[in-house]
């Protein structure tokens, strides 16, 4: 199935249940919870002291309470902005939306997997959308790294993290050629001040850099990345539109969502050229501030000019934009139904 297909199973428990969450069971496998009371009480580290389900929850590499947390997507408020975005009626025997279209979907080779992707968003999406969410650390051995994304880059955040930061840096090991070229320059460029710094080809690699370390790192285990870059030697002779992006990448690490609106919003309308990918990571970043910070008009006036040039159909985009502004949210789009 495809995300229209999870709103319209959504939509059919929401009109019984007010409360569920979402988890992800695995990259392309959802578990709702459904009930009469809030939820998801915060996992309990009590349950792995029970011996049969300890042993269940370490075949599917859930060896700690972090590792639940780190499955959860969020709660009906969260995400129920998302399944309104794709207009799809609630699915019952009167409107079997999901018997009549499932067959057709799976022989299409559809997919939901960028719902479970919102965990792996540019930027920690869901954790700045729901602040009371449980982020407790995954295991330490990594675990499961290659059956969940998320363990994954996580694993690769700590060695980003540690080369940055290490006097000498740790062992790469299975870590994707481009990220370490990414990190090398970044250290080069922006902390040992080795080489010029006019060409701005190591922003670039800074915003990849702080993609992969942003989203799935503590607020005090990145401040002191985004700290020693700032208080560099070099950091002074930067361009000032150049300053102002570390400083965003700290804002995002440190969960600052009035602080990430107003670096972002102007780096949008700024003069200097941008990449269609940085384009889109500011205004991620810039939406995200604003609904996170309860400035929902600014949000909406905000994609209402920038929107229609990216990859709108994204879930963290819909997500966002509905967070915005609900009554609309299905009409904006319309547009991209069959896409």
């Amino acid at each position: 199935m495809d995300a229209s297909l999870v709103a319209t199973v959504l939509g059919a428990l929401g009109a019984e249940f007010p409360h569920y969450a979402v988890f992800a069971a695995s990259d392309y496998d959802l578990l709702i919870m459904a009930g009469d009371a809030p939820m998801p009480l915060e996992a309990q580290a009590s349950v792995f002291e029970h011996p049969g389900v300890a042993k269940e929850l370490w075949t599917v590499h859930v060896l700690t309470a972090g590792d639940l947390d780190a499955r959860y997507l969020g709660s009906r408020a969260t995400l129920e902005p998302l399944f309104a975005s794709y207009g799809m009626p609630a699915n019952s025997d009167y409107a079997p939306v999901l018997d009549l279209n499932a067959a057709r979907h799976r022989f299409m080779d559809k997919s939901a997997a960028d719902v479970v992707a919102l965990l792996n968003a540019e930027l920690p999406l869901l954790e700045l959308i729901e602040r009371d969410r449980s982020r407790r650390a995954i295991n330490p051995l990594f675990k499961g790294a290659y059956a969940f994304e998320r363990v994954e880059n996580t694993r690769l955040a700590w060695y980003a993290r540690d080369f940055l930061l290490r006097p000498r840096p740790p062992v790469p090991e299975s870590v994707p050629r481009e990220l370490q070229k990414d990190l090398e320059l970044v250290k080069l460029r922006l902390i040992e001040c080795r080489d010029p710094r006019e060409l701005d080809i190591w922003l670039h690699s800074a915003l990849r850099v702080a993609k992969a370390l942003n989203p799935y790192l503590a607020p005090s285990d990145l401040a002191p990345v985004w700290a020693r870059m700032m208080g560099s030697a070099c950091y002074s002779s930067l361009q000032e539109f150049q300053r102002r992006w570390i400083a965003l990448f700290q804002a995002v690490g440190a969960r600052n969502a009035t602080r990430m609106a107003e670096l972002a919003g102007p780096l949008i309308a700024g003069e200097q050229p941008l990449i269609a990918d940085a384009r889109e990571y500011l205004l991620l970043v810039a939406l995200t501030g604003y609904v996170a910070s309860g400035d929902k008009g600014k949000a909406l006036e905000l994609w209402k000019t920038y929107g229609s040039g990216t990859r709108a159909a994204r879930p963290a985009f819909r997500l966002l934009r509905c967070h915005a502004e609900l009554a609309t949210c299905a009409e904006a789009f319309r547009s991209y139904a069959e896409r």
